[in-house]
């Protein structure tokens, strides 16, 4: 009889199982908020964002929630550590806004709006005077060419990027602007997808400190 030593695999189709902890709702929010990030980041059309910007919003008032309940499980001494988080929460622009957001999405309401977008005709490459262009539904288009180039025409579409629109709360008669600073800091990239990535380190920052001072 001999011994035979090596590694356990895992088989092709295999999904590897989690070690159940009282942090592991909150943390299953957390990683869903960044799919949401990833989805808009990657998105090509409209519906994509919104479905991606719908489920980080979510997720993210989900994760606070769970670890709200998720932490008094693990310390008495969780609540009064998680005083200031909660206050910044009601104080700070960005992560206000959010809150607001989720309502917003909860009651069906404009989560985000679309700014700008136009036609480009001609393109770099062309010079010269167009008589006439249709475009079709399906993106084909007919140009009549006076001078110039033809082979250097083109038409571009630019269509319109995705904005955080004023959230207006009517039951109290509140307005929330798109935050302009996150913890004292100015917000530079004020696209959707940018400002819920500096929420989501603000959440796994919290999350992990946490997990060091009550970890059971």
């Amino acid at each position: 009889m001999s011994q035979v030593f090596g590694n356990v695999t895992l088989s092709p189709s295999g999904i590897v199982p989690v070690t159940e902890n009282i942090w592991l709702k909150p943390q299953l929010r957390l990683v869903e908020a960044a799919k949401g990030i990833k989805q808009m980041q990657t998105a090509h059309s409209q519906i994509d964002y919104l479905s991606g910007w719908t489920r980080f919003v979510d997720s993210s008032e989900e994760f606070w929630t769970n670890f709200y309940s998720s932490g008094k499980s693990a310390s008495t001494a969780f609540q009064p550590w998680l005083g200031p988080y909660e206050s910044l929460r009601s104080s700070d622009e960005l992560l206000l806004y959010l809150k607001q957001a989720r309502h917003q999405s909860q009651h069906g309401g404009n989560t985000l709006m679309w700014e700008g977008g136009h036609i480009e005709v001609g393109g770099s490459a062309f010079s010269g005077t167009i008589a006439r262009l249709e475009i079709s539904p399906s993106g084909q288009f007919v140009a009549d060419v006076e001078s110039g180039v033809s082979n250097g025409f083109r038409v571009i579409h630019h269509p319109p990027t995705p904005a955080l629109p004023t959230i207006r709360n009517l039951k109290f008669k509140q307005e929330f602007l798109p935050p302009k600073e996150h913890l004292s800091h100015p917000i530079l990239d004020h696209s959707p997808h940018a400002v819920a990535l500096l929420a989501l380190r603000f959440y796994e920052d919290v999350f992990r400190h946490a997990q060091e001072k009550f970890q059971k």
